[in-house]
């Protein structure tokens, strides 16, 4: 009985080492879900034709790493007001079509603003059109 113990111990202890070797390999799988976020709450389109008069949008932008997320998160206030101004000529704003390219505009000007691939992607957590 005492070898059964001295040898579930030895897989126990072996099992542990294994796993600190190849930790990054293992945990790399669950990285995609562990993304770096910000949320961007109250953005306000104004409409400037007769399909509507105004939109609001929450977001959470995936940003590339920690540290650019530190900085976007700082500029959440100019952030937002960039992204208002930026969207302000849109004509459509609710088909699939129109999100998808609010999507692009709003990651090319905020990657072009901070000079590298900052936000990987844009997440629509809010959106309200008001006609």
């Amino acid at each position: 009985m005492k070898i059964v113990f001295q040898v579930i111990g030895v897989f126990l202890i072996m099992s542990v080492i294994i796993f600190f070797i190849y930790k990054d390999q293992i945990t790399s799988t669950f990285k995609p879900y562990n993304k770096p976020k910000v949320k961007i709450e109250g953005v306000i389109i104004s409409g400037n034709n007769q399909t509507y008069k105004f939109a609001n949008l929450n977001m959470m932008l995936e940003i590339s790493d920690d540290k650019s997320a530190l900085v976007v998160d700082a500029d959440r206030k100019k952030v937002t007001a960039m992204i208002s101004e930026t969207l302000s000529d849109m004509g459509e704003v609710q088909s699939p079509a129109a999100k998808e390219e609010i999507k692009i505009k709003i990651k090319k000007m905020l990657n072009s603003y901070y000079g590298k691939e900052v936000i990987k992607e844009v997440y629509f957590t809010h959106f309200v059109v008001y006609r």
